[in-house]
């Protein structure tokens, strides 16, 4: 009998130091009430806005499951760095990565990492259907698709983006420009 425990628990135990080798994402996310999420967004995310997805791509095609580059067709934005482009692209990776599925709207809070937009879940981007309260708690937005319409606001826009451009090596999207000296201008 005790020939056979002994064998069951180095079994078990080539199973969990097999098993601790393995890579694990798990998303933990600290838990914010909708006004917790949304004040602390509103003060540190570089764009909150809704927008449908209009594609998802592997940045990397080689290893497809780690960051997705997602487009994103703005439809109201309470926080960007520019007036109101046609779309933004963020990233999104592993663990805590949103599920963005095209022809789907979400809400978007991303901030700016190494000159990238990335979201994920904890920082609250979802789809619009589970977030109606941020939506509500948000306020109004600061552009919506019908500004896109007027002359003078896609005038200063583009005067915007054309400046900003002459003073950048390379830009993303027109959101962020990387200058000479290394830094980011967004």
């Amino acid at each position: 009998m005790k020939n056979r425990n002994i064998g069951f628990k180095v079994s078990l135990l080539v199973v969990l130091l097999f098993a601790s080798a393995l890579p694990v994402f798990a998303c933990l996310c600290n838990p914010l009430s909708v006004s917790e999420r949304v004040r602390l967004m509103k003060k540190e995310a570089t764009v909150i806005l809704v927008g449908e997805v209009s594609r998802v791509v592997p940045e990397d095609p080689l290893d497809p499951g780690r960051t997705l580059k997602v487009t994103i067709q703005p439809e109201k934005v309470w926080k960007s760095p520019m007036p109101f482009p046609k779309e933004y692209t963020v990233f999104t990776s592993h663990g805590c990565a949103v599920s963005f599925q095209t022809g789907s709207t979400y809400l978007v809070y991303a901030i700016l990492e190494n000159g990238h937009l990335v979201t994920d879940v904890c920082l609250g981007t979802s789809s619009v259907n589970l977030r109606k309260r941020d939506i509500r708690k948000l306020g109004k937005p600061i552009k919506t698709t019908e500004d896109r319409k007027g002359d003078s606001f896609m005038k200063l826009g583009i005067e915007k983006l054309r400046s900003r451009m002459r003073n950048c090596n390379s830009c993303d999207h027109g959101l962020v420009c990387k200058l000479p000296d290394g830094g980011f201008d967004v």
